[in-house]
């Protein structure tokens, strides 16, 4: 904004005091305005990636209805392969329970150094009866039909070709007749991993089982990556 003075008319330009630029008032309104829309833009995105939903990733539909049992004195797992990058969400599997008494617990193990007992722990959840659903003999692809653990919580971040585990265990007594089990197959029909044992590798057998990943759209990812260029390309206001 310019400003005449006195007789001599002299002209001054005047800065705004917000800014210390002589860019005047609408435009420094203007760039108050596209600051805004650029946080605004990445509160639409971040909110966009949270609500994804989960894909199918790996399965193993078949049992034969062979109950593998775990309690205080045996742990079972299986160890499968990511197929996809994105956020573990959740496992299926065909679980039963029996008698009553404690909780029961998943692990997710990083599998990559082929050492279970060794292997780090990326999360885990207990879980009390309650959560044990249907046991059906077959899983189905198109639809939950068993239980539905919710790994969500956990944050657990994977690429494709990670090496996993999930790891099964209780405190159940299995002398008193409690104890939980996960059904699987009297063969070894998934070809990406292979059922265990107290950490150790049993191949005529494979869990029941599907894991869930939620995948960050690349549509998001491209307006996350758009929105911080252009809030880098902002100019800082001076204090």
């Amino acid at each position: 904004m310019y400003i005449l003075h006195g007789r001599n008319r002299q002209i001054t330009q005047r800065k705004e005091p917000e800014t210390g630029n002589p860019i005047g008032q609408y435009g420094y309104l203007l760039k108050k305005l596209q600051t805004s829309a650029c946080l605004a833009a990445f509160t639409l995105v971040f909110a966009s990636l949270s609500s994804a939903s989960p894909i199918l990733d790996q399965a193993q539909l078949a049992t034969t209805q062979v109950g593998q049992g775990f309690h205080s004195i045996r742990s079972i797992g299986q160890t499968f392969t990511a197929g996809v990058s994105g956020t573990l969400d959740s496992i299926e599997l065909s679980l039963l329970e029996f008698g009553s008494g404690s909780d029961f617990t998943i692990e997710i193990l990083d599998n990559s150094g082929g050492n279970l007992t060794l292997a780090p722990v990326l999360g885990s959840l207990s879980l009390p009866e309650s959560a044990v659903g249907p046991a059906p003999i077959n899983l189905v692809a198109s639809s939950i039909t068993g239980t539905l653990i919710d790994l969500s919580s956990l944050g657990i971040d994977i690429d494709s070709g990670d090496a996993l585990a999930m790891r099964l265990s209780s405190a159940r007594v299995l002398s008193n007749g409690d104890f939980y089990a996960a059904n699987t197959s009297n063969t070894d029909p998934y070809a990406l991993g292979s059922f265990f044992v107290d950490n150790v590798v049993d191949g005529n057998h494979d869990v029941a089982f599907k894991t869930f990943v939620v995948i960050p759209e690349p549509g998001s990812l491209t307006l996350l990556c758009l929105g911080a260029l252009a809030l880098l390309r902002l100019p800082r206001e001076r204090l």
